[in-house]
């Protein structure tokens, strides 16, 4: 087995559900003291964990993306000291061994469906920080292609054709959107990235940080109103929240991006989550009809 593909939740956890030797090592050098024991919050292409303190998250990761986690948490410290709602690490510096990177950071109070409000208001708090030079451009493309290229062999022709032909369509949509102007995004922008933490709304999971229409950032706000929860009120109190007159035109044209990235994340559980194929054939048999002609789609 190769580093970039070990099982992280096999690193992480023995069978019997207790934290591993490694784990508790490398969450010791972040903390300086031990951990009494670890629950997965959620696993994908990273893995995160909480204590069972409930104070801390450990994100893992393949030790292969070390240098751009250790970049990322430099940048998070960056913009949290300019002021923006952001959740910084607990320290700087991400520990590892030969085959991970972990990194541990303050566990917020999750926000909740109704906090819509707070969202809006905290993402155009975000979009109004001047972005640091050096950060790329929005591009969603080596996103799909990796995942594309990596789902496993039981995956359904006809699936696989569906989420490639969705991925090309939000890769023309994205690409034909950045002329329209560049603000610092958060690049996940929903409402389970935002927490409550000293007493303000702040996002996590702040790996996608870049550059690019702030349209992107508003469309998962309306795939989650279009797809999920079809609540006239939470969606009029996220608008109310952020403020500005955004271009929801090209939002709506962006909601593609949204879905490809979801139903592509989704496609990667095949192999061990039967909920998770479940609703992807649900979603693939929807995709291209209009949400107010199906059952609404299931978030997992």
């Amino acid at each position: 087995m190769t580093t970039s593909k070990i099982d992280l939740l096999e690193w992480a956890m023995a069978p019997d559900g207790v934290p591993s030797e490694s784990m508790h090592r490398l969450a010791q050098q972040l903390l300086g003291h031990d951990v009494s024991g670890v629950e997965v919050i959620r696993r994908g292409s990273n893995l995160v964990l909480k204590d069972t303190a409930e104070t801390t998250v450990f994100r893992v990761q393949h030790v292969c993306r070390s240098r751009e986690v250790e970049e990322n948490l430099q940048l998070v410290a960056s913009l949290d000291s300019a002021g923006a709602p952001v959740v910084a690490a607990r320290n700087e510096r991400a520990a590892k061994d030969g085959s991970v990177v972990v990194t541990a950071w303050p566990k917020g109070l999750p926000a909740g469906t109704t906090d819509q409000r707070a969202l809006g208001a905290t993402l155009n708090a975000l979009h109004d920080i001047t972005p640091p030079a050096a950060l790329p451009t929005v591009d969603v493309r080596a996103r799909f292609e990796e995942r594309l290229t990596g789902l496993d062999a039981d995956v359904p022709v006809d699936i696989v054709t569906a989420l490639s032909k969705h991925a090309d369509l939000a890769v023309t949509a994205l690409e034909e959107s950045l002329a329209s102007g560049s603000v610092l995004l958060h690049g996940d922008a929903h409402i389970g990235n935002l927490v409550w933490l000293r007493d303000s709304a702040r996002f996590i999971d702040l790996d996608d940080l870049c550059t690019g229409p702030r349209e992107f950032d508003l469309a998962p706000s309306l795939v989650s109103y279009h797809r999920f929860h079809r609540d006239d009120r939470l969606w009029s109190d996220f608008r109310a929240g952020y403020g500005d007159d955004p271009d929801w035109e090209l939002a709506e044209r962006l909601t593609v991006v949204r879905e490809a990235t979801m139903n592509t994340w989704l496609a990667t559980l095949w192999a061990y989550d039967s909920a998770a194929q479940t609703e992807l054939l649900h979603r693939i048999d929807t995709w291209d009809t209009d949400w107010k002609d199906h059952d609404p789609w299931r978030p997992i």
